[in-house]
């Protein structure tokens, strides 16, 4: 199963606020900055087939 770049975004902010309001926040920016280059991943993924398709027709 595939989570959406939606839910990502949603475990991104949950993550943020850890990282703020834990003293031990900084052993979580890793998973901060993972879920973020996610996100850019799956963005660039879609705007690359929604390229491809245009090119295409």
């Amino acid at each position: 199963m595939q989570v959406s770049i939606e839910k990502l975004e949603h475990l991104r902010d949950v993550m943020k606020l850890i990282v703020r309001a834990r003293t031990d926040g900084r052993k979580y920016v890793p998973v901060v900055l993972k879920l973020e280059a996610e996100i850019a991943a799956r963005k660039n993924l879609d705007d690359d087939y929604a390229r491809i398709i245009a090119d295409a027709a």
